[in-house]
């Protein structure tokens, strides 16, 4: 009986791993949104962190969050660390890798525990309105459990980024008025 629940539960791991390595080893999330006003007046606030820090989710989250800013002040080299105390916000950095003005910020994501993603804003004109794409990528190599979380990604990741670019719109058509 032993040996049989011995081989079953070993049956059941190598079933486990097996799955996990055919699971997706990256995974992308992406929402978008409308914004009116240009792409000019959109931009500084994907490219400047302490703009990004009036509007992004994760702040609202964990108040006490503590935010050191380092580098430039905006575009390539500017890079924010932030220290929080929620688990949900953690600690991390994140550094401008890209940046076209006034069409493309890119950044490097690096969280506490050694996991590394891409964060994208991509602005298109439409008018007199901006459409605002913003992405996540990571890769996930041959780490099974994260290729498991990884399919909970976009349901996690993506209501943040809705929250967020909703602040964004409210924020700059509140300017605008």
């Amino acid at each position: 009986m032993l040996k049989r629940v011995a081989y079953t539960f070993a049956i059941l791991v190598a079933v486990i791993l097996v799955a996990g390595l055919l699971l997706p080893a990256s995974a992308h999330v992406e929402r978008r949104i409308v914004i009116r006003a240009t792409p000019e007046a959109v931009y500084p606030y994907l490219s400047d962190f302490r703009k990004f820090n009036q509007w992004q989710p994760w702040a609202k989250i964990d108040p006490g969050t503590r935010f050191e800013y380092t580098g430039d002040e905006s575009g390539v080299g500017a890079r924010m660390t932030w220290y929080g105390s929620n688990p949900a916000v953690n600690s991390g950095s994140q550094q401008i890798i890209l940046a076209e003005p006034p069409r493309k910020v890119v950044s490097q994501l690096e969280f506490g525990e050694g996991t590394v993603a891409t964060s994208t804003f991509t602005l298109e004109a439409d008018g007199g309105n901006t459409v605002i794409t913003w992405a996540y990528d990571t890769e996930f190599g041959y780490d099974i459990l994260a290729r498991y979380f990884g399919l909970l990604l976009d349901s996690w990741i993506g209501r943040d980024y809705e929250q967020g670019l909703g602040s964004l719109k409210t924020l700059i058509e509140g300017e605008a008025s």
